[in-house]
């Protein structure tokens, strides 16, 4: 009954809408590989990349078309758990950028603090720290409104531009193990699921734009052993991070009462200029 009042309630919301819509459509059997995805996770309890499959589809924004690419997104249940308002992550295909960005998410808002994150984002901004673009747009899947959801840009060539930084890795700790770990929780014998923390692979973001011989692998090595070299206590805080722009994100959290602060999703820029993080 509360996902009929629910529905409703969108579908009727939307008639009276002036909020910009982002109208996706995605085919019949594309729309399966997505529900085989999220009964895939359910199952799991945790999702991980593996399990949630890249589909095409068409996106609509403003009266212009785009191929995309879509996939549900989130290691956690709040991403899919709801019949039909789920996250997910998009990539623009043929060369094309939609708001000048080539990937990003979309999320109900809840899964993003509400209003929070794009005020943290606003104060990251004007402290001259790295912030990705939040925007809010209705979402209409396949003719279903989904109401109002959160625009959120991912990591990428284009964030690194829209924050004046010059082309770098951007690198962080992989989860994939700690997630297959923690779903199998009862079965661990020698590893602990609290240590996984060390044992978690470090690798870039976008891995596979990286090319071999290239300047940024040369960087992304330099990254890598920067933040490997922080884990295991051979170097310190100041050897491997921009203690001031850290100490100004540190302060922020306190203000906005942050209480996540996760290795598993912490993401770190590799500075060339400076040779640190």
């Amino acid at each position: 009954f509360k996902d009929f009042v629910d529905t409703a309630t969108c579908r009727l919301y939307s008639n009276f809408s002036s909020q910009e819509k982002m109208i996706i459509d995605i085919n019949y059997n594309n729309y399966q590989k997505l529900l085989n995805s999220r009964e895939l996770s359910i199952n799991n309890y945790r999702a991980t990349e593996a399990l949630q499959e890249w589909v095409p589809a068409r996106l609509t924004f403003k009266n212009k078309e785009y191929r995309i690419k879509i996939k549900l997104k989130g290691t956690h249940q709040d991403h899919w758990e709801h019949p039909n308002k789920w996250s997910f992550k998009i990539k623009v295909k043929n060369g094309q950028a939609l708001l000048n960005v080539r990937e990003f998410s979309i999320q109900h808002p809840k899964t993003r603090g509400y209003l929070y994150e794009w005020l943290f984002m606003q104060a990251l901004k004007k402290e001259k720290l790295i912030s990705h673009r939040v925007r809010f747009y209705e979402v209409v899947v396949n003719g279903n409104s989904l109401g109002i959801y959160n625009f959120e840009e991912q990591h990428s060539k284009e964030l690194l531009e829209n924050n004046e930084r010059r082309e770098a890795p951007i690198i962080g700790f992989d989860k994939t193990l700690w997630i297959e770990e923690a779903n199998n929780a009862e079965n661990l014998s020698v590893n602990s699921l609290y240590d996984s923390f060390w044992r978690a692979k470090i690798s870039a973001v976008n891995l596979a734009k990286i090319k071999i011989g290239s300047e940024q692998e040369l960087y992304l090595k330099n990254a890598i052993n920067l933040l490997e070299s922080f884990r295991n206590g051979s170097l310190s805080v100041s050897e491997v991070f921009d203690t001031e722009q850290m100490a100004k994100l540190m302060a922020l959290r306190a203000l906005f009462g942050s209480i996540d602060f996760d290795w598993r999703d912490m993401k770190f820029y590799y500075n060339p200029i400076t040779s640190l993080l």
